[in-house]
């Protein structure tokens, strides 16, 4: 019952986000539509989780206060959504709600907590940044938890009673990404926006963050489930900044002032230069683009993913082995190689 309840409220958010358009999207932010489309999706996706968890399912005190940290983080998209928050100041929103949960899920330890919050700010980003066409993040993050829940029930993994009740949060979300999914299929009625792509992007960190630091799944097996979106954001930032910094050291032979320029240009400008992006150009297709990128992740990043659960000993050289596909077309299509005249 609180499935069903949980899809048809999601269905009923995504209407009234549609109907209403307290929202929407520029134009340019996806190439092929020429006229507004609404955003803010996220709220579709936290609002019934939240509902479902407090008045439905129960919660204990850490379930509590990590519901509280989705709704913070989702409140900083939904701000930015409607006001084009100010990039410092989602930053240091980002920073500090990760470093809350760093410090009250999984340790004090000065060093551990930096990496944590340095991982949970670039997961957060990085999800924002692979959301540039219909249905993508909706059909990795379904993947990513399905995946996550299947390793769950492999492996027999019993979670503390006192840690949060990461197993329902997951299928409710499945559930809510599925609902939602039907509004964001090419061409979409409904994008996710910051609200959506922070809200999951916090979500799939901080549960890697709960079952790597209670030893249940390890690094190497969520970098793998989460390896497509790391490839590619990770390539177009270095291959930006290598062909601007050749294009700007050509012009002005200084080395460190080119250096800087590269680094906005990676960091605060717009481009098109993702591997998915350049693929649905040449595809002249959003859903094809989805539908290879899902079929390498269940093909190749799930049974590599489940080998390294097996063969612990050898995870580092299954996760080098899971890069190489989307790593090579993505050199191929020439990610993040941008042109300058």
């Amino acid at each position: 019952m609180i499935y069903i309840l949980t899809f048809f409220t999601t269905l009923l958010i995504c209407l009234l986000l549609i109907k209403s358009s307290i929202v929407t999207a520029d134009q340019a932010s996806r190439g092929e539509y020429k006229y507004s489309i609404a955003t803010s999706g996220g709220i579709a996706l936290s609002v019934p989780l939240i509902f479902s968890m407090l008045l439905m399912i129960g919660v204990n005190e850490n379930d509590l206060f990590y519901l509280l940290l989705l709704t913070a983080i989702s409140l900083v998209g939904v701000a930015d959504d409607f006001y084009d928050t100010p990039q410092i100041i989602r930053f240091i929103f980002q920073i500090l709600i990760s470093l809350f949960f760093a410090i009250y899920f999984i340790t004090t330890n000065p060093i551990d907590v930096f990496f944590i919050v340095l991982s949970i700010v670039y997961v957060i980003n990085s999800l924002n940044f692979f959301d540039g066409i219909d249905l993508l993040v909706s059909t990795q993050m379904i993947f990513m938890l399905c995946s996550l829940l299947l390793i769950v029930t492999y492996q027999d993994i019993v979670l503390q009673d006192s840690m949060v009740n990461m197993t329902s949060i997951m299928i409710l979300s499945v559930i809510s990404l599925i609902g939602f999914s039907i509004y964001n299929y090419s061409p979409a009625s409904l994008f996710l926006g910051s609200s959506g792509s922070y809200y999951l992007g916090f979500m799939i960190s901080t549960l890697f963050a709960f079952f790597i630091f209670t030893e249940n799944i390890s690094l190497y097996t969520c970098m793998i489930l989460y390896s497509t979106p790391l490839i590619d954001t990770i390539l177009v930032f270095i291959f930006r900044f290598i062909t601007k910094l050749r294009y700007q050291y050509k012009k002005s032979s200084n080395l460190i002032s080119s250096s800087i320029e590269s680094v906005k240009t990676v960091f605060f400008v717009a481009h098109s230069m993702h591997n998915y992006q350049i693929m649905s150009r040449k595809l002249k297709s959003h859903i094809k683009v989805d539908i290879f990128i899902l079929t390498l992740n269940i093909i190749w990043c799930l049974p590599l993913a489940l080998l390294s659960v097996i063969y612990t000993d050898f995870s580092h050289f299954i996760f080098i082995l899971s890069l190489a596909p989307y790593t090579i077309i993505s050199i191929y299509n020439k990610t993040g190689m941008e042109v300058y005249k």
